[in-house]
C-alpha cells in the first residue's frame, strides 16, 4: 500500500468531489482523521527546504549489511 498526503481547501468543489470519488474505489481508504496540526505542515516544510533525503532504502541496506556483518561475526567466534 502507497499513503499519499494530499492538502487541499474543504472549500474546493472539485477536490473535495475526486477525494469522495477516490473514496469510493476498491482498495483505497482515505482517513479523514489524520488532520495535520499547523506545527506538524511547518516541521514537513522545514524538513523538506533543509534537504534530508527522506528515501530510507539506503538506511535499510545498511541495516541489512550491519545485521548480516555482525551475524556473520558471531557465527565466526562461536566456531
Amino acid at each position: 500500500m502507497c499513503t499519499v498526503l494530499v492538502s487541499y481547501s474543504p472549500n474546493n468543489k472539485v477536490a473535495s468531489g475526486l477525494v469522495d470519488t477516490l473514496s469510493h474505489v476498491r482498495g483505497v481508504r482515505i482517513d479523514k482523521e489524520a488532520l495535520l496540526t499547523d506545527e506538524e505542515i511547518i516541521a514537513i516544510e522545514n524538513a523538506k527546504r533543509s534537504g534530508i533525503h527522506t528515501d530510507v532504502s539506503k538506511l535499510k541496506d545498511l541495516i541489512r549489511e550491519q545485521i548480516c556483518l555482525l551475524s556473520t561475526q558471531t557465527t565466526l567466534k562461536s566456531q
